[in-house]
């Protein structure tokens, strides 16, 4: 890992002066270095604590910028969610709002946010504080590039590189180009089914889940992904899909892109189904209290969705 920061003070602002790089470590997990950007972030923001927000973060390998989205907003919407965590009296503004400011201004929230075009849109930015970044995709790692921007100025108020580890979980969120594990221990025997409700009266996206739990039942796990990341991309307005995508991960054991995949069904409709299968991964991943939650929710729901029948 390596950080980079400096800190100077003047009219109250924090801005970036200088570097000191310490040095270089081992590769952390992914939940590691988005945990250590957030504090980060947190840390610059302690003296001038203004809105913030944050910006999916873009492969620097343009050829891959497609296959490797998902990678780009799941570490926007986990750097977002640990901020609000971290420091719940921040401001903290949510990536639509960014988005949509950003598309009636005519940029594409897809590209990464330069200081000067962000200077360029601070009068109307819902945020005074951008955290954004790109990262680099190598067969065992992928290097984190992030900096908290200040869009007043166009200055860094922060900045921070860390190696992660390309391990199952990475490799299932960059399944468009890096190789997937083959561990059978971690491939399902079965695929369970997903009884939800949809956004959208559209049955297309039955076909293309059809094609991946098959590719899932006879243990073609890159298939069977690469299937679901095609639904989801064609589909993004169906619960359903997502829910299946995130169910998917969770039987094998990538328990952060299954909590993702999740949030995005739950989004776009709750049900008892997706709240458990939310709450496992919780679970898994050692958050018991919030799993709790969940569960007891998911089980109030399931009584209210049956009083509802009688």
């Amino acid at each position: 890992m390596k950080v980079f920061q400096g800190i100077v003070w003047g009219v109250g602002l924090l801005a970036l002066v200088g570097c000191a790089s310490s040095p270089a470590t081992s590769s952390v997990s992914l939940g590691q270095a988005l945990d250590e950007i957030s504090q980060t972030a947190v840390m610059a923001l302690k003296q001038t604590p203004d809105a913030v927000s944050v910006s999916s973060f873009v492969n620097v390998n343009d050829r891959q910028a497609q296959k490797t989205k998902t990678f780009g907003d799941y570490t926007a919407d986990t750097i977002l969610a640990d901020l609000k965590a971290q420091a719940p009296n921040l401001p903290v503004v949510e990536r639509t709002e960014l988005d949509k400011v950003l598309k009636e201004r005519q940029y594409s929230s897809e590209g990464l946010l330069t200081s000067d075009k962000l200077k360029n849109l601070g009068a109307f930015l819902p945020a005074r504080f951008i955290l954004t970044g790109n990262f680099t995709v190598f067969p065992k790692m992928v290097e984190l590039d992030a900096r908290l921007l200040d869009v007043r100025n166009g200055t860094v108020a922060a900045s921070q590189v860390v190696d992660v580890s390309a391990d199952a979980d990475v490799r299932s969120l960059l399944s468009g180009v890096l190789p997937q594990p083959q561990s059978i221990e971690q491939i399902p025997q079965t695929t369970g089914q997903v009884t939800i409700f949809t956004t959208i009266d559209n049955d297309g996206y039955r076909y293309p889940l059809a094609r991946a739990r098959e590719a899932a039942r006879v243990h073609r796990v890159n298939q069977a992904l690469g299937f679901y990341q095609q639904a989801v991309h064609r589909f993004p307005r169906q619960s359903a899909v997502w829910a299946a995508y995130g169910e998917y991960l969770e039987q094998l054991h990538r328990f952060p892109a299954a909590l993702w995949a999740l949030n995005h069904s739950l989004a776009l409709h709750r049900t008892p189904t997706v709240l458990r299968a939310h709450a496992r991964a919780l679970w898994a991943l050692g958050r018991r209290v919030q799993a709790k939650r969940e569960w007891a929710q998911a089980n109030a729901l399931a009584r209210e969705w049956r009083e509802g029948n009688d």
